[in-house]
């Protein structure tokens, strides 16, 4: 009981820390300047990787982390290798370069 336990927060932990990780990297892809963390982004990785992680264990973590990659990080990808032009840094997140304060 106690393994299961122990086993589970250690798969939230896991979901955690690499949902935060791809949050940033996707960023990093979209040639943004600053990085903030995307609550919409990383909640539900974290909540699908907890929920499937009673019936399919560890696999379950791996195939939510590995979909929650692709569907991150290959528009960004897709966009900086076979764009005409340079990463705008503004592809997801609903920000436009007029709202910078600079």
């Amino acid at each position: 009981m106690v393994m299961g336990i122990l086993s589970f927060l250690g798969a939230v932990a896991v979901l955690l820390v690499a949902a935060v990780y791809l949050n940033f990297v996707s960023q990093a892809l979209e040639g943004r300047k600053t990085y903030f963390l995307h609550f919409g982004v990383v909640i539900p990785i974290v909540a699908i990787g907890a929920g499937l992680f009673p019936f399919w264990g560890w696999t379950s973590t791996a195939w939510v982390l590995g979909v929650a990659a692709v569907l991150q990080l290959v528009p960004p990808l897709w966009e900086r290798l076979f764009s005409k032009t340079p990463p705008s840094g503004y592809l997801w997140h609903g920000d436009s370069p007029e709202s910078d304060d600079n």
